[in-house]
């Protein structure tokens, strides 16, 4: 490891739960953490905020609900799109928006489906892990920014590639149970 908690490509640990079998079929409307292979955080919606814009990150899993996305297919498609659990009348967007490393952000975008809120999960048996690539560029896929694995790195689109920052395990969040309440003066 190096002094900014990057990882060292000559080192990839990864030490997995037996007693539980890997996702490897997505289930219609499910609810889904998102774990980076490399790392062990959880794609995040920075600040758990609900409002267009707000950028994904990688975060210690704390089982809210900014790091819980309803994951469904679209149509009769191979793409599925991915609402955070926190704001599900918004979508994870692929943006155009270049940062300061050659990437682009994932943002929540609103809920109207288009090719850059649309995602692949191309399922790899070697790593138990996905690349997640947006419809609108195929050549690209989630990654975490530099292959950080400190809390708050960026959750980008970058160029395809076979690094472990590139993959994602998928965990089911079941018995979850969603409710609100008003109060009357």
């Amino acid at each position: 490891w190096t002094p900014q908690g990057k990882l060292n490509a000559n080192q990839s640990w990864y030490f997995e739960d037996v007693s539980t079998k890997p996702v490897t079929q997505i289930e219609y409307g499910a609810v889904y953490q998102l774990m980076a292979r490399h790392s062990g955080r959880y794609v995040s919606v920075s600040g758990g905020a609900t409002s267009v814009g707000a950028r994904t990150e990688q975060w210690a899993q704390g089982y809210y609900d900014y790091q819980k996305f309803v994951v469904k297919k679209y149509a009769n498609t191979d793409y599925y799109t991915l609402a955070p659990v926190n704001a599900p009348d918004k979508l994870l967007t692929a943006t155009t928006i270049s940062t300061d490393y050659d990437c682009e952000y994932i943002e929540l975008g609103d809920s109207i489906i288009n090719d850059s809120k649309l995602f692949k999960f191309v399922y790899d048996a070697k790593r138990n892990a996905y690349k997640i690539c947006p419809k609108s560029s195929l050549d690209k896929c989630f990654a975490v920014a530099f292959s950080y694995c400190t809390d708050s790195a960026s959750v980008v689109i970058s160029a395809d590639k076979d690094t472990d920052n590139r993959y994602f395990m998928l965990e089911k969040i079941s018995d979850v149970i969603t409710s609100s309440a008003t109060y009357q003066d």
